[in-house]
């Protein structure tokens, strides 16, 4: 989506292991899109603000320090700009909450 550009899986298979499902990952080509992958743009701010609302919803309680270590790993604007996009991401987690009640 224009605003979560990235996470979804690691939402999908949270959700389903905290159902008590069995979650079986096969590789399989499933889709091809054109353009950079999601791993060849991982700095661009709308990655960061998925990572950090996917990193609060998968790491409720760790996600801060876990956002700190992302935050200096990866390029971007300084680790204190990929920082503060990750705990701006982080602070949307409502949204997430939200699918979950439906």
């Amino acid at each position: 989506t224009p605003r979560y550009q990235s996470g979804e899986d690691d939402v999908f298979f949270t959700q389903a292991l905290r159902k008590g499902l069995t979650v079986v990952y096969l590789p399989i080509v499933m889709a091809v899109h054109e353009g950079p992958s999601t791993a060849e743009r991982f700095h661009a701010p709308g990655v960061l603000l998925a990572r950090g609302l996917v990193l609060a919803y998968v790491h409720p309680c760790t996600w801060p320090l876990r956002a700190a270590v992302l935050a200096v790993r990866v390029r971007g604007e300084g680790w204190w700009n990929n920082f503060r996009i990750l705990v701006r991401g982080a602070s949307e987690l409502k949204d997430i909450a939200e699918l979950r009640r439906r």
